[in-house]
């Protein structure tokens, strides 16, 4: 849900409500390290707040070992693997 509404549907709020509830299951799961951070980084990266995105897209990638970047994900590994295209 929150990629659908940080990319596809375009509302950022509801993305950011839908990070509230990854956030309290993530905190009684924890069963996908980084995938919290990693979702906080693609609502930032479509907020265009690219400081945060790279931040959260750093925090992800050292909790997955590197694993957080599935299919579907090029442009945030594009943006994480070269974020000066982005932060002009």
């Amino acid at each position: 849900m929150i990629t659908f509404y940080s990319k596809h549907n375009k509302n950022l709020e509801e993305a950011n409500r839908w990070l509230l509830q990854l956030s309290f299951l993530d905190e009684k799961q924890q069963q996908h390290p980084g995938e919290l951070n990693f979702m906080k980084g693609k609502v930032s990266f479509e907020e265009s707040n690219y400081i945060n995105a790279l931040n959260f897209f750093k925090k992800a990638y050292n909790e997955s070992e590197g694993h957080c970047f599935g299919s579907g994900d090029d442009v945030y590994l594009d943006f994480y693997q070269n974020p000066e295209k982005y932060m002009k």
